[in-house]
C-alpha cells in the first residue's frame, strides 16, 4: 500500500515497481468498483448517482465481512 500527501512520488514509485516486477502487484482499490459500477449501470440525475453508492456500499461491506 501506498499513502502520502499529493506530490510525494506515489504514482511515481508506483509505476516504477510495476515497470521493474510486472505482474506481482494488483489493484484492489474499492474506488475501482465504485467507477466500474457507475460505467455499467450509469446515472441521470443525483438520486440515481446515490442509489448506486447505497449499492456500493452494500457489496463492499459484503466483499469485507468476516
Amino acid at each position: 500500500m501506498l499513502a502520502g500527501c499529493p506530490g510525494t512520488g506515489k504514482s511515481y514509485f508506483d509505476n516504477w515497481i510495476r515497470k521493474e516486477i510486472p505482474n506481482f502487484f494488483f489493484e484492489s482499490s474499492i474506488d475501482l468498483f465504485k467507477e466500474q459500477l457507475y460505467d455499467e449501470k450509469g446515472f441521470d440525475n443525483l438520486s440515481q448517482r446515490a442509489e448506486l453508492d447505497r449499492q456500493h456500499i452494500v457489496c463492499s461491506m459484503m466483499m469485507y465481512k468476516d
